[in-house]
């Protein structure tokens, strides 16, 4: 039953390739319609030379018939329609086993920082006769000979910069239940691969953060308790039955039960009771604080696995702990009333996420705009995201340069896929209007000059490289290239190469940018009359003992 994900799984992979070749890299430029249709051709190309390939691979394991593909550019999607799968099983020698599958779609997000894939399908029908003996035996007394799955998705994301990723699957069972299982890992990595002792085989290893199932009742338990009620008498002594039979199987030999297999235990039972009454949702969840790296260790014992996962049963998913309180809400779509800095940036950043409230960039935007205005990180930050999702590229970047210059984790990374995006005068006027609006340049500017009344070339340096990246300052190429022409006319190499990487910054095949030039040239010219008339050609002289 893995083939069905390995097609996705291959699919995705293909469509995320395919847009990668298809899309151009290096210095931005307007497209022409021939561009466009030239890439649109190439991705074209690309999914349909990735679709036979996955297909064939998979017609090596399995029996495999569609009726028609089509691809989606705008979403990089592939479709398949009318999906037939039948499986080679060994228990089932007549091959009376055919899964259907209405709609199954495949997509892919490349992007330097993510990548993201995800699998769906609609109206799928899987016999019982598909699964083991057992388990279609006991689906089909329950009445489930076939098993009607209305919808399906999978969803892998992978985070490059950190590492880490969460996996989505939710189905949908006619007449059964609705199943989601999330988990989320703050490390996921693979090693063993090149260690001799381990003959090359890769062993995953991964942080987990958070992980979650939810079992949402649809018909199964009016099915299945009549059988079980027959079993064990009055289901509501099931949860005192539960508990010591939990209890003989998580004691260790020879010794009491430990206080967190205990208190798991009672969770299960009191979650148990209230489930007997309202027949609506069971949630197992696993938050261990800090986080838990997954070995085989951690699934050594019972006990163990209990320790290192913490798991506990619910009826809520945990989605439901961060949802914006009613108040706070009207209070926002209010105008922000009578909330104070860090509940407006909370429940913005709800607003603008669409976690915890729905997604509203419009009011989000203007609950937090008055903190972004105010020079806070955070909130210029997401202001910054809206915007850009929004497609404003150049309200994005402004507020990511303020984000920036707040000290806002994820800022630069931000403010780096922006400009790549942007002409030279729109990046030069935004960093301009962000540097001479900034609440700290009266103390850059007295820090500048006491570098420069001082000689201090190793301090002009550090400056420059600050306003050029935005660390410690909002991101000014014109400022940078001023102080390291300065640094760089005192002899300072790594000053000479950041002046020559901007200049390069700005060059396409062999042409510097007018409006770079302009903004060069004038920041030359000043480095030139303060190195000369304004002394601090002299100065560096003395401090070096010239």
């Amino acid at each position: 039953m893995k083939t069905v994900p390995s097609i996705a799984f291959a699919l995705a992979t293909v469509s995320a390739v395919g847009l990668s070749a298809a899309t151009p890299s290096g210095p931005a430029r307007a497209q022409t319609p021939a561009d466009i249709a030239s890439a649109e051709a190439a991705f074209d190309f690309l999914q349909q030379l990735g679709i036979r390939y996955a297909v064939l691979a998979a017609r090596t394991a399995i029996d495999l018939t569609y009726e028609s593909v089509s691809i989606d550019p705008r979403n990089n999607a592939a479709v398949l329609n009318g999906v037939t799968l039948r499986p080679r099983l060994d228990w089932d020698p007549e091959r009376q086993c055919e899964i259907r599958i209405e709609r199954l779609a495949t997509a892919g997000t490349p992007t330097l920082d993510l990548l993201q894939s995800t699998f769906e399908i609609a109206g799928a029908s899987v016999p019982a006769v598909c699964l083991d003996p057992g388990t279609g035996a006991m689906l089909s007394s329950f009445g489930y000979p076939v098993l009607e799955v209305s919808r399906a998705s999978i969803a892998i994301a992978y985070d490059m910069p950190s590492s880490g990723a969460n996996l989505f699957v939710s189905a949908d069972i006619a007449d059964a239940a609705e199943v989601t299982v999330t988990s989320d890992f703050d490390y996921v990595y693979v090693t063993g691969i090149l260690d001799e002792e381990t003959g090359g085989e890769p062993i995953p290893v991964a942080k987990l953060s958070t992980a979650e199932v939810v079992l949402e009742n649809a018909g199964l338990w009016e099915r299945v308790s009549p059988m079980l009620g027959a079993q064990v008498g009055d289901l509501q002594q099931l949860p005192a039955m539960v508990g010591p039979m939990l209890g003989s199987m998580l004691a260790a030999p020879g010794q009491p039960i430990g206080a967190a297999e205990q208190a798991l235990i009672d969770n299960l039972s009191t979650e148990l009771a209230r489930f007997l009454e309202t027949g609506d949702r069971l949630v197992l969840s696993s938050q261990p604080e800090g986080g838990v790296w997954l070995s085989e260790d951690t699934f050594s014992t019972p006990q163990a696995a209990i320790a290192a996962l913490q798991p506990m049963l619910s009826s809520a998913p945990l989605a439901v702990d961060q949802m914006v309180a009613a108040d706070q809400l009207a209070a926002a779509l209010a105008g922000g009333a009578g909330l104070d800095d860090a509940s407006r940036l909370s429940v913005g950043e709800a607003l603008i996420t669409g976690i915890g409230a729905p997604r509203a960039l419009t009011e989000g935007k203007a609950l937090i705009a008055p903190l972004a205005e105010a020079w806070n990180g955070e909130a210029a930050l997401l202001m910054g995201e809206a915007m850009a999702d929004e497609g404003d590229a150049a309200g994005a970047y402004t507020m990511a340069l303020r984000a920036q210059a707040g000290g806002a984790a994820g800022a630069l990374g931000l403010t780096d896929t922006l400009e790549a995006d942007l002409d030279a005068a729109t990046v030069l006027a935004a960093q301009t209007a962000v540097h001479e609006g900034w609440p700290d340049l009266g103390a850059w500017q007295s820090l500048r000059a006491e570098a420069e009344q001082a000689g201090d070339v190793t301090a002009i340096r550090r400056m420059a490289f600050a306003a050029a990246t935005g660390n410690g300052a909002p991101r000014s190429y014109a400022e940078a290239y001023y102080l390291a022409s300065l640094a760089a006319a005192a002899g300072d190499t790594a000053a000479a190469t950041l002046r020559d990487r901007l200049d390069n910054r700005f060059t396409v095949a062999g042409t510097r940018d007018a409006d770079w030039v302009a903004v060069s040239n004038r920041a030359g010219s000043q480095a030139l009359i303060a190195w000369t008339t304004g002394g601090i050609a002299e100065r560096v002289r003395q401090a070096y003992g010239r």
